[in-house]
């Protein structure tokens, strides 16, 4: 039994290794790619599978075969090996239902599957033929140009003299008087006169005139005379 399982490990790995060329499209791995929790419908088991974009899934369980591959065709997805299975997608995009198990996505889903349409018989309705209405008329407007502005007349109103003011009453209004301030009294200082020196009266020179004394000749006593 180990043997087995040895060898369908191998045969998963090799599976593996040639999936990058059996990758699924791309609308279906917008539809399947993603973690989901798996229901066997007979016993109730529960365990956890991630399918993935390079067209492989692992499964958590006991009799699980580590690595298988897949495919979908549609909203149809198809386990290819090692084992077969084929579930169908919910129109939600949350749920796949099959013959063992019961598939439910863990996560918001990536992409909302559309209901299949409805295929409505085509009815063919011939349409008559009405020639097409003539080109719409384009009516081109000039520019409006207002017109000039009338020349400004001045208007000169008459003068009026203005009336003269009325002369105000002879009201004589008396101030009340005011009593003159007492001026300061002076301060008490002794103004000095500076002293003034009387002046020197000139000196006066007074020149006698010299006189000449005239000279008296006395005589000579003589000796006749002096016995008289």
């Amino acid at each position: 039994m180990r043997f087995v399982r040895i060898l369908l490990s191998l045969l998963a790995l090799i599976l593996t290794l040639g999936s990058a060329s059996a990758a699924p499209p791309t609308d279906c791995v917008r539809k399947f790619v993603g973690a989901w929790i798996v229901t066997v419908n007979a016993t109730g088991q529960t365990y956890p599978s991630t399918i993935r974009a390079d067209g492989t899934l692992s499964s958590v369980c006991p009799q699980c075969v580590p690595v298988q591959t897949w495919t979908c065709s549609g909203d149809t997805f198809i386990l290819t090996g090692p084992g077969s299975a084929v579930h169908t997608l919910s129109p939600d995009g949350r749920r796949m239902t099959g013959s063992c198990c019961t598939v439910v996505r863990v996560g918001p889903s990536p992409v909302r599957v559309n209901a299949p349409a409805t295929r409505t018989p085509s009815v063919r309705t011939e349409t008559p033929n009405i020639p097409p209405p003539p080109p719409p008329t384009v009516r081109i407007e000039e520019p409006y140009i207002a017109p000039p502005p009338p020349p400004s007349v001045r208007t000169q109103e008459p003068r009026v003299a203005p009336r003269p003011k009325p002369a105000p009453p002879n009201v004589r209004v008396q101030e009340p008087r005011v009593a003159p301030r007492p001026k300061p009294a002076p301060p008490n200082v002794t103004v000095q006169e500076p002293r003034v020196a009387p002046p020197t009266p000139p000196t006066v020179r007074t020149v006698t005139p010299k006189t000449k004394t005239p000279t008296v000749n006395k005589p000579e006593p003589t000796s006749g005379n002096s016995n008289n």
